[in-house]
């Protein structure tokens, strides 16, 4: 860790200023990268990528050193959805380099882009993440507005701007936000030729696991998978939310599925899509 220290120091004397004199472009995004494992073209593989000022980037290899957060998941079903979400992201990304540092070696950081606002550095972050795919990093999230505005298919952008937005009123709804499980769905379906993604299946990437408040989650009458807002499907909701057995944490919906299209056609709105980094939001419960 003494390479570390050298270079955090090194770092801190070029890039650290006092809070007064922070000006707009001090900001940068960066990659921590696995030395053990290479990709087919040959670079080191990403495990995580991030956006931060002065010495966020080495924050990582100082919380590494200490031991493991613990999370007290004794009022989960309150309020803590998101700090459990972000402690399960700490967790998974700290462990990968405690593991690199017990085999005697460092964690490679590559520093992307820098002299950026915070707004760009949000955007490239998010950019990133959605390049070399959510589920092979430990970032738990895609990424700052990706759910406005992150990746997707020229079809499915038409058919956002081209639809209303929804009017929630009095209905008490769960949204799910299954972005990077329907680029999924979307892949498969080109790849078996067929046309349109199974209700069966968007049911099955929308009823869990999640981390989301089991109390909120019985109240809802409708469970809504959205994909960069738009309405993908909605479903019948049920007081049937259940803890999952291999994390405590984590809920999904044991029941069958029902359609209903009372949201058809619709966008959500954008008061919903800001990010919590919890893709599960509620209206009205």
């Amino acid at each position: 860790m003494s390479r570390y220290k050298e270079l955090k120091k090194q770092f801190d004397e070029i890039f650290n200023t006092n809070e007064e004199d922070l000006n707009d472009n001090n900001y940068y995004v960066y990659r921590l990268l696995d030395p053990r494992e290479k990709e087919i073209d040959g670079n080191y593989k990403t495990f995580y990528v991030g956006k931060g000022n002065k010495t966020r980037v080495f924050d990582h290899l100082d919380s590494s050193e200490s031991k493991s957060k613990k999370l007290n998941i004794e009022n989960l079903d309150n309020d803590n959805e998101n700090n459990s979400f972000e402690y399960e992201e700490e967790s998974e990304k700290l462990n990968v380099i405690r593991e690199i540092h017990n085999e005697n070696k460092d964690v490679i950081i590559l520093i992307h882009r820098y002299n950026l606002s915070e707004e760009c550095a949000f955007e490239v972050e998010a950019a990133l993440i959605d390049a070399y795919g959510l589920e092979k990093l430990t970032n738990k999230q895609s990424g700052h507005n990706t759910k406005i505005n992150g990746l997707t298919t020229i079809e499915d952008l038409i058919s956002l701007k081209s639809i209303s937005e929804t009017n929630f009123e009095n209905k008490k709804c769960i949204l799910v936000n299954i972005n990077k499980e329907y680029i999924k769905l979307k892949n498969n379906a080109i790849r078996n030729n067929a046309i349109l993604i199974s209700d069966q299946d968007v049911f099955n990437s929308t009823k869990g696991e999640w981390v989301l408040n089991i109390k909120r989650a019985n109240k809802a009458d409708y469970l809504i998978a959205h994909f960069q807002g738009r309405i993908i499907r909605c479903f019948k909701n049920s007081s049937s939310w259940q803890n999952c057995g291999h994390n405590q944490n984590r809920k999904y919906l044991n029941d069958k599925m029902v359609v209903n299209d009372l949201f058809a056609n619709t966008r959500i709105p954008s008061e919903y899509l800001k990010s919590t980094g919890n893709p599960v939001r509620y209206v009205n419960c």
